[in-house]
């Protein structure tokens, strides 16, 4: 989810480009009609894997995630993806390799520093796209984000790399480009994700932990073994008021609260 500072304005002109061009309809809650491309979680698991062991994932995020945990995601209507949680869920009906790759997609775009479907992060997708899917695929998803005039943004260059060159990405001429990042925009301290201008220092707060946590094993400050009260696995930190493990173990535990409250 992104940050509620940033906007997250194209989300559904995206989500109806993608049943345009492979579901053949645009209209909004409407059943798959095509059959899914994988049956079983392993099979979405392998995909995952054979897209980050790739040369174009290292190309587009050379510091991203290496691995990536595919999960049934039972209960689900659609499929999720948690940037933090290094998680992707995909529940039976959306087991196609498109939304493997748009679920992907957020992994190079962080949420809360852009839009989680803004320009940057259709840039991304189309560039998976075009290296993972077939040619035809590729050329409807484009024509489909042109006819819904989703906004893009290429700050990853003028190509795709399929490994061997790299070749241009055709956009169609009714598809708005904006900008790419300005010339200020600076880099995550831990991870080295573009930032926007001068906003932020991390793009997420696994980064922001990360880089904390190292600054205090550098000045010497012990590490302590401690259990998360939001999920109950076990952690090591150096911070004494430390409670859970990540940020959305944390975000579970104030839900719970306010609950209780």
């Amino acid at each position: 989810m992104a940050d509620k500072s940033v906007r997250d304005s194209q989300r559904q002109k995206v989500y109806d480009a993608e049943r345009l061009a492979f579901e053949g309809t645009a209209e909004r809650d409407a059943p798959f009609r095509t059959p899914p491309d994988f049956r079983k979680v392993a099979e979405c698991q392998e995909f995952v894997d054979k897209v980050l062991a790739s040369p174009a994932w290292k190309y587009l995020c050379p510091l991203g995630p290496d691995s990536l945990a595919v999960t049934d995601g039972r209960g689900r209507r659609r499929g999720a993806a948690w940037v933090e949680g290094g998680e992707i869920a995909m529940p039976k009906c959306t087991r196609r390799r498109y939304y493997l790759l748009h679920e992907l997609a957020h992994f190079a775009t962080p949420s809360g520093v852009f839009a989680s479907h803004g320009p940057e992060y259709v840039s991304a997708y189309l560039y998976l796209a075009g290296v993972f899917l077939s040619p035809e695929d590729h050329a409807k998803l484009v024509s489909a984000m042109a006819s819904r005039r989703v906004k893009i943004c290429d700050y990853m260059g003028s190509g795709v790399y399929d490994g061997t060159t790299v070749r241009h990405v055709t956009v169609a001429e009714s598809v708005t480009v904006v900008d790419p990042l300005p010339a200020s925009a600076t880099s995550c301290l831990t991870c080295g994700q573009h930032l926007p201008g001068n906003r932020a220092k991390f793009c997420t707060d696994a980064c922001r932990y990360t880089h904390h946590n190292r600054l205090r094993h550098e000045r010497g400050e012990p590490e302590r073994q401690k259990v998360c009260e939001a999920c109950g696995t076990e952690f090591s930190s150096s911070r004494k008021d430390a409670k859970t493990c990540s940020a959305r173990c944390r975000q579970r535990l104030r839900r719970g609260v306010t609950k209780r409250l």
